[in-house]
């Protein structure tokens, strides 16, 4: 029966070896995988930071673009001085110019 023991412990132990062994593998594997994944979540947020960047340099140009048709539209909405119409003459309302014949 002691021998039936011992015999038992060392296949224990041999199992736990075993279990162990695959344990640390599957730790490599986990290792990689989570190193991947935190290479893939830096390119994201750069690609964010850089998505941000496009978009805010955009905004900016927009309101600047924004501003200057503004200041286009107030400086062609200022009031301008209107030269006073002169009314325009019809030939019936201009006076007569003297009828001057020479040599007659």
């Amino acid at each position: 029966m002691m021998e039936q023991t011992l015999i038992d412990v060392e296949q224990g132990i041999k199992n736990l070896l075993l279990v162990v062994e695959q344990l640390r593998g599957e730790k490599v594997q986990l290792s990689e995988q989570l190193r991947e994944a935190r290479e893939q979540c830096e390119k994201a947020e750069l690609s964010l930071m850089e998505q941000e960047d496009k978009y805010a340099q955009g905004e900016q140009r927009m309101q600047a673009l924004l501003g200057l048709i503004k200041s286009a539209a107030d400086s062609t909405a200022a009031p301008v001085a209107a030269a006073p119409v002169q009314p325009e003459v019809q030939p019936q309302d201009a006076p007569m110019a003297p009828n001057y014949q020479y040599g007659a």
